[in-house]
């Protein structure tokens, strides 16, 4: 999918069933989702993404692959995906595309080949994950990503691969985890933070100020 426009959405947009992608998704603008999301390719964000309201994660969340940051994140709005979405090839989007009422998906959603997105993808409400988001490959985001409002994340977090952020990440809302975050490779700092065994959280971890991070976290 390669839009160079924009892409706004002012309803809602619910999506509970799976979100599977063996190809390479590619993100120069801004990217959100709401269901099982597994991706075996990899994910490439260059653009800006804006969160400002609610993540929720009941599920799983596991990577396998990168994870690399470096461009702006921002969602405002509320993804809920319940259908069954399924592309084999390459979605090309040239113009603007808004939606104004509410998108709803009831089955699976498969995107096999590429899927670009050149313009800015807004969002104004709540993003909720009840199922398992994969990563097999690798994500870049290329500028800074803020969360303005709540992020929970109910189940297991795994990240098994490799995670480095070169721009800036900040947090000016509430960070809890209820569930078991489990980190099995190393984390790398410029700031000679280094960890080479695994992080469990069985409790719950708040952040009620601001989290920046400048450097380099892999």
């Amino acid at each position: 999918m390669e839009s160079e426009g924009d892409t706004e959405r002012v309803g809602d947009t619910e999506r509970d069933g799976v979100t599977e992608s063996d190809g390479v998704t590619e993100s120069d603008g801004d990217t959100e989702s709401d269901g099982e999301m597994e991706s075996d390719g990899d994910m490439e964000s260059d653009g800006d993404t804006k969160s400002d309201g609610d993540t929720e994660s009941d599920g799983d969340t596991e990577s396998d692959g990168d994870t690399k940051s470096d461009g702006d994140m921002e969602r405002d709005g509320d993804t809920e995906s319940d259908g069954e979405r399924e592309s084999d090839g390459d979605t090309e989007s040239v113009g603007t595309r808004r939606e104004m009422g509410t998108r709803r998906v009831m089955g699976t959603w498969r995107v096999m080949g590429t899927w670009r997105v050149m313009g800015t993808w807004t969002e104004i409400g709540t993003w909720r994950m009840m199922g398992t988001w994969r990563e097999m490959g690798t994500r870049r985001v290329m500028g800074t990503r803020r969360v303005m409002g709540t992020r929970r994340v109910m189940g297991d977090m795994d990240i098994d691969g490799a995670k480095a952020s070169d721009g800036a990440k900040v947090s000016d809302g509430d960070t809890e985890r209820d569930g078991i975050m489990e980190r099995n490779d190393d984390m790398e700092s410029d700031g000679e933070r280094r960890i080479k065994k695994t992080r469990r959280e069985m409790g719950t971890q708040r952040v009620m100020g601001t989290w920046t991070e400048m450097g380099t976290r892999r």
